[in-house]
């Protein structure tokens, strides 16, 4: 099944960067100081740590906004994916279909800088969106058994830590290295009435990977407050 969903995010990162540099945002004829903004992406390996889901390596865009102070901060977090599903549901043991997960997560960050090196840990929780498109061997066993052609999966609750280290190799580029771990357990409905099967489906994942980034915006140092004169 294609997988088109770093694709989509790739245009929203650019969309939004261009609108960050080139239209900051005005109070009173003033300019208000923007975060630092870096943009560049990365090649993500996607392990499932599920035998009944499969794993991929895919490339992703990366949208970073602030700077190098050490300390907390607050953070967001997407990793959208799709695996293809494995189980033993008509009898044997074959792919049933494809199982597409989107979390929402929001959380804290504690980052500290030493040199040109950057340590990051961070915590995100929230809702995972799911969806659970059959195969055409699935569609065709439940025609068989004359049963509603129908799937599902619901949304689920979402967790995930992660760590990632960055390299400033001049002023405005960087290497970022990183790994997370997303923890969601989705359940998965097949087929509809009396003949509707069910099944907690663990969709774990495991992703690390390495990348580029580029600053694009350096955030201009705050001028001190000068009273207008009378």
């Amino acid at each position: 099944m294609p997988r088109t969903l770093p694709y989509i995010r790739a245009v929203g990162v650019l969309t939004l960067s261009a609108c960050l540099v080139q239209h900051p945002l005005t109070a009173q004829g003033q300019a208000v100081l923007l975060p630092e903004t870096w943009i560049g992406g990365s090649v993500d390996a996607r392990a499932m740590t599920s035998d009944a889901a499969d794993g991929a390596v895919v490339p992703i865009p990366y949208l970073r906004l602030g700077g190098r102070h050490d300390g907390w901060s607050p953070t967001i977090g997407l990793g959208w994916f799709r695996t293809d599903i494995t189980a033993d549901v008509f009898g044997r043991l074959e792919e049933i279909g494809n199982l597409r997960v989107r979390p929402y997560l929001v959380g804290v960050a504690y980052g500290v800088s030493r040199g040109r090196f950057r340590y990051e840990g961070s915590l995100v929780a929230g809702l995972a969106i799911n969806h659970f498109g059959m195969s055409q061997t699935s569609e065709q066993a439940l025609r068989e058994r004359h049963l509603a052609v129908d799937a599902d999966a619901s949304n689920s609750f979402a967790v995930r830590p992660g760590v990632s280290v960055w390299y400033y190799v001049t002023p405005r580029f960087a290497l970022r290295w990183h790994a997370n771990y997303l923890i969601t357990r989705p359940e998965v409905t097949i087929g509809s009435g009396t003949g509707v099967t069910r099944f907690r489906q663990q969709a774990d994942v495991l992703t690390f990977g390495a990348g580029l980034a580029y600053r694009i915006r350096r955030a201009p140092a705050r001028r001190p407050y000068k009273s207008a004169a009378p």
